[in-house]
């Protein structure tokens, strides 16, 4: 009797503590996330600090077939050890917040040469197909990180286009008055692309003697005539120009570039430069790279 008694007990103790389990669980992912949805809904986000670094490097679906986004990005300066991410995908009427897990990405570390431990900078996030109700959906990263709560939008896109889902990241137009000095450059534009909604271009460029970890890459382009565009550029991290060229500092010199077809007139030829700013001084390569709105060519 006293035996069965002591079975009771056990089994009451166990369903509790399975009651407990589903308790917290239910609790840290579902009315938490719930709660910080509703907190972020509360915040303006587009008047927070955007002084964050990230990429978006790839777009893609699992075998289970869930649309999965990985990146990296960390508040300036800050260990990521902490910190939490949010992507918001958004259009005009709907927007998703989407909770990033942490990805081990030692190399962005290693890239920022160690100024501060960014090895948990990396994230993935999921979501269903289904959850894509619209066409095109615009992307932004929100950072929290020890009270600090900062706020990007990343100027990419995620659409869908029959039965593929595909990201395009969009650059902007800049005001940028050039300060020229002469540097010795080199570069590689390694491929040009017709995208959806403008052209892509893939290379990387550095100017000798300095630091391409504290220089932006600029892409200008100039019809001859009376039309010059300056675009910002997304940083990639390029190992291999690092290890050609046998220096440290240069394995941020990779770029990509994304330039809206409207933005450019319909019979113009436009030739390519590239700018390197370092320091508010910027040096200049004209490339023998030509792009057309109507076709793409090098010449």
């Amino acid at each position: 009797m006293f035996h069965k008694k002591k079975v009771r007990i056990a089994i009451i103790v166990t369903l509790l503590y399975c009651f407990a389990l589903v308790g917290m669980y239910s609790y840290e992912y579902y009315f938490k996330d719930v709660w910080f949805i509703n907190k972020l809904e509360a915040l303006k986000l587009n008047e927070l600090d955007n002084n964050l670094t990230y990429s978006l490097d790839e777009l893609s679906v699992t075998d289970d077939g869930f649309i999965q986004l990985t990146g990296w990005t960390f508040i300036n300066g800050m260990s990521s050890k902490d910190q939490k991410v949010v992507v918001k995908l958004y259009t005009d009427n709907e927007t998703e917040y989407l909770f990033a897990d942490s990805l081990k990405r030692e190399d962005v570390t290693r890239a920022y040469n160690n100024e501060a431990n960014y090895d948990n900078s990396g994230f993935v996030v999921k979501l269903k197909k289904s959850q894509l109700n619209n066409e095109v959906y615009r992307i932004g990263i929100y950072l929290e990180n020890k009270g600090r709560q900062v706020y990007i939008d990343t100027e990419s896109i995620i659409y869908r286009e029959a039965q593929q889902i595909a990201i395009e990241h969009l650059s902007n137009e800049v005001n940028l008055t050039l300060d020229l000095e002469q540097r010795e450059m080199k570069y590689s534009i390694d491929a040009v692309e017709e995208k959806k909604f403008g052209f892509e271009m893939v290379g990387w460029s550095f100017a000798k003697n300095i630091d391409m970890r504290n220089s932006s890459i600029y892409i200008l382009l100039d019809n001859g005539k009376d039309h010059k565009l300056i675009f910002d550029s997304f940083k990639v991290i390029r190992e291999d120009v690092k290890q050609k060229f046998g220096s440290d500092h240069l394995d941020q010199t990779g770029f990509v570039v994304r330039i809206p077809y409207d933005l450019l007139d319909d019979e113009s030829k436009y030739k390519t430069s590239i700018v390197i700013r370092n320091n508010k001084k910027d040096s200049i390569l004209i490339t023998d790279r030509v792009i057309e709105k109507s076709m793409l060519r090098a010449e």
